[in-house]
């Protein structure tokens, strides 16, 4: 599914599937089974975003008091299912500001261009020669323990040879 049709396809869900956000093995064992089960795409997709949506207030905003206007930046907000997930979650309206999928993007590059011209800017490790260099990432599974995770290893080509730049994800 191009995800650009993930959102519109689940907004024509009509009994959206329960599914465990503690962690994305938990949510891919529950995709699985729905997907056996015979339950239609639509409500597992509503379900993901659903259980995206609870996953953030319960783990990020907590016992914060959010207030109005809220407004949902990144990529996911394009996503329309994802957008009603957090309505739904939160209980208020979530608006979508024009270029949210780089809006945080555009702050960083604003406070580092005022922490630049202050003077408070410090050394980064970002390397002038990044646009030239090759980068790319694969998926593995890990094999030391009983979980079978699910690891991305971002790695760039040195003269021939894989570098792994890190290893993501995972739980042990």
């Amino acid at each position: 599914i191009a995800i650009e049709q993930l959102g519109s396809i689940a907004l024509a869900s009509t009994a959206p599937a329960v599914i465990d956000a503690t962690c994305t093995v938990f949510s891919k064992r529950d995709f699985r089974h729905l997907t056996q089960k015979g339950v239609p795409l639509a409500d597992r997709l509503m379900g993901a975003c659903l259980a995206l949506a609870r996953n953030y207030v319960r783990n990020v905003v907590r016992e914060a008091q959010i207030k109005p206007p809220v407004f949902f930046q990144g990529g996911v907000a394009a996503n329309e299912a994802a957008r009603l997930a957090f309505r739904r979650e939160l209980g208020m309206d979530v608006l979508v500001t024009p270029f949210a999928g780089v809006v945080g993007a555009l702050g960083m590059a604003v406070s580092a261009r005022d922490a630049a011209s202050s003077g408070l800017l410090q050394a980064t490790r970002f390397r002038a020669d990044y646009s030239s260099r090759s980068f790319s990432t694969r998926a593995r599974y890990c094999c030391g323990c009983a979980n079978g995770c699910a690891l991305s290893q971002p790695y760039e080509v040195r003269d021939g040879h894989e570098v792994i730049i890190d290893t993501l994800g995972g739980r042990c």
